[in-house]
């Protein structure tokens, strides 16, 4: 795949910034489970699942995606919003990134769907629904340290 503008290109390229927004978010969440809540629990399926999107890079095709990153053509590079400046709480924190990450995974899961790569879809699933779980955990306490 080099050329860039084909339909494959531009779903590598969605793939790709999907794919770093996803191990972003889900790092930012773990560093809260471990350091905010102590919640070995969390903190462990977080670390797997950065494991696991490796492997659905590995799925996906690193090749694929490396070759479709275009930092300097991304329109929204230099774009941040108000909200994004500033967070007022480690919970807003927390719930800023477990929603990028949410968000990330359903991309991944349906972007996958138009390349035939059914691994990679049921994979991004996965992680999408133990994040809407984790979610909940903290919502249903407040927080998790309770």
């Amino acid at each position: 795949m080099t050329n860039k503008d084909t339909a494959d290109y531009f779903l590598y390229r969605i793939l790709d910034a999907n794919m770093n927004r996803l191990r972003e978010g889900i790092r930012v969440v773990e560093e809260y489970f471990r350091f905010f809540c102590e919640a070995p629990k969390e903190t462990h399926l977080l670390k797997n699942h950065r494991h696991m999107l490796q492997e659905l890079e590995e799925v996906i095709g690193v090749n694929n995606l490396l070759n479709a990153r275009d930092v300097a053509r991304d329109i929204l590079r230099d774009g941040a919003t108000g909200t994004e400046l500033s967070r007022s709480s480690v919970e807003r924190v927390f719930t800023a990134n477990i929603r990028r990450a949410e968000e990330s995974a359903r991309v991944i899961e349906e972007y996958c769907k138009v390349l035939s790569l059914e691994e990679a879809v049921v994979m991004a699933k996965k992680i999408r629904f133990d994040l809407y779980d984790l979610e909940a955990t903290v919502g249903l306490s407040g927080s998790k340290k309770d």
